[in-house]
């Protein structure tokens, strides 16, 4: 199965669509449900989600060939490339330091400002939707 043409923009779509939805509210919503039972519960709870999810995209996303054989060199290859490694760096600093946010920033809401939880919820979308 390939992808043709006239679906790249679709599978953009569910691809990536779907990931800016999940960052906007993984975290309020998140929050609320640990709060309200505990966040090994809510990891529990998510297990079949993502079981459906791994299944879903093994199904769903097409093989790829690859056109030639790769090996560790040509990983190592990558990293030689200034715009991949500038890439990268970014990738890497835009997901740590919204990683880092969210875990400083429930604490001291709630210790410092002593907001309840559904506010806490409420703060975290909004701060989620509008970055």
């Amino acid at each position: 199965m390939y992808l043709l043409i006239e679906f790249v923009p679709r599978a953009l779509v569910l691809m990536y669509g779907w990931q800016a939805m999940a960052a906007a509210f993984a975290a309020p919503v998140g929050s609320y449900l640990g709060g309200l039972f505990g966040w090994r519960e809510v990891f529990w709870a998510l297990r079949p989600i993502v079981a459906i999810n791994l299944v879903w995209h093994i199904v769903a996303l097409p093989l790829l060939p690859a056109h030639r054989k790769q090996d560790f060199q040509t990983m190592v290859d990558l990293l030689k490339r200034p715009y991949f490694r500038r890439g990268l760096m970014a990738r890497m600093l835009s997901w740590g330091s919204a990683v880092t946010m969210f875990t400083y920033l429930r604490p001291f809401l709630e210790q410092v400002t002593g907001v309840d939880l559904t506010m806490l919820s409420v703060l975290l979308l909004l701060i989620c939707t509008e970055s």
